[in-house]
């Protein structure tokens, strides 16, 4: 990276004044992309299969941070091969459609790191149901309950039964053992007799599936705690895809006045599969 002499070195805000307004906008939208991913993976780890609102609070700042960082590595890569920046009609027109900006996104990886794995798309099932879950959501899923009260049928339902049948759902199959699967019912079954018919249990899934005894309630519960670290894994995968290409358009970027080094912005998203699993908070603080 370039030698910048800044005055204030021990004041973010006054030193980012010395650089460009455009290197202004680019580490404000790589702030903005890095802290919504991290927040949405924090909320990942506690959503519920009872509760709606819990997934709302991941898919926003997950479909915003993804949205934001998919764009701010079009940007910059539009300004490193043409000296110019993308302008607001042609980004305007892939709106929030997350898999169109992925794809273009991935055009960007192939024409400058053909071969290199490190930038290779993550492209499991899993992962293409929840770019399109989180893209449905951003697009028209937000106010899927709104849009039903005044008689609008959103494509694909509600986002949050959407992950948990289709996200949630495979995770369990692969993941979920079957040895501890059955060790989980078992425990259910014990809890669910020692109150001998007398618990009432009245509650629903986010797919509406009816929970009507202490037993079924309990086994939602075990699943759901075995799955959620590997649904924020393979979340995770994808903002780290994300995560290396902007890192390296930043050394690309390091002769450009108006490009800074995203290193500073996505480092804790570029992180091993292992820590994505065991690791529950990802909100960051950037200057």
């Amino acid at each position: 990276m370039r030698a910048v002499i800044i005055p204030f070195s021990n004041s973010p805000r006054e030193a980012l004044a010395v650089m460009s307004k455009f290197w202004n906008a680019l580490a404000a939208e790589a702030a903005i992309a890095s802290s919504q991913i991290g927040m949405g993976a924090t909320t990942l780890g506690k959503t519920m299969p009872q509760r709606t609102a819990t997934y709302a609070e991941a898919f926003f700042p997950l479909s915003i941070g993804f949205e934001r960082a998919g764009k701010v590595i079009l940007h910059v890569d539009r300004k490193l091969t043409s000296g110019d920046f993308v302008s607001r009609k042609e980004m305007k027109s892939l709106s929030h459609d997350l898999i169109s900006l992925f794809d273009a996104v991935e055009q960007v990886h192939q024409r400058r790191y053909p071969g290199d794995v490190r930038f290779k798309r993550p492209a499991d099932s899993i992962h293409e149901k929840i770019v399109e879950i989180l893209g449905g959501f951003a697009t028209t899923g937000r106010y899927f309950h709104l849009d039903y009260l005044g008689g609008v049928q959103v494509p694909g339902g509600d986002a949050a039964a959407q992950w948990w049948d289709l996200v949630a759902s495979e995770v369990s199959r692969r993941h979920y053992k079957a040895a501890k699967r059955a060790r989980d019912r078992e425990r259910a079954r014990l809890f669910d007799s020692a109150f001998d018919g007398s618990a009432l249990v009245r509650d629903s899934l986010v797919n509406g599936e009816t929970i009507d005894t202490a037993e079924k309630a309990t086994v939602v519960n075990r699943e759901n705690d075995a799955v959620v670290p590997w649904c924020r894994m393979y979340t995770m995968q994808i903002a780290r895809w994300l995560a290396r290409i902007l890192i390296e358009l930043g050394y690309d970027g390091v002769s450009d006045r108006d490009v800074p080094y995203f290193g500073d912005f996505f480092y804790l998203l570029n992180q091993d599969d292992g820590v994505f699993r065991s690791r529950k908070t990802w909100t960051v603080s950037h200057y």
